[in-house]
């Protein structure tokens, strides 16, 4: 019965707005790391208050990036698809050189010392 109701409102115009409303409630990896940080905190009112603050802060670039999508030409799209994975190997390079705390400034800063205090 659900596959005839996907097939149905796939060929729908009206359908593809349902589906992709579905897509919404699906997580992301991001979700996940949102609700171990939610889980963290000491009552379900701030963990609930920590998933809407994601949300709320994560749907102005969701946004944008939907609506910044329609402007964008095919050619332009297939090169950023392009330069994803360079970017993803520098990026892995970079958590890896700052894991190392080799004391390189702004690159991979120095392990702080147990009588240092971070938050004053």
């Amino acid at each position: 019965m659900f596959n005839k109701l996907l097939h149905y409102a796939l060929k729908q115009r009206t359908g593809h707005l349902f589906i992709g409303m579905l897509n919404g409630l699906l997580p992301c990896g991001f979700v996940y790391l949102a609700m171990v940080g939610a889980l963290n905190t000491p009552s379900s009112f701030t963990a609930a208050q920590y998933m809407f603050w994601f949300g709320a802060g994560t749907l102005p670039l969701m946004l944008l990036a939907t609506i910044g999508s329609g402007f964008m030409g095919y050619s332009f799209r297939r090169r950023i698809n392009k330069a994803i994975p360079y970017v993803m190997v520098c990026l892995g390079c970079w958590f890896i050189l700052r894991g190392l705390n080799l004391n390189i400034p702004y690159l991979s800063p120095a392990k702080p010392s147990a009588d240092s205090a971070i938050c004053q």
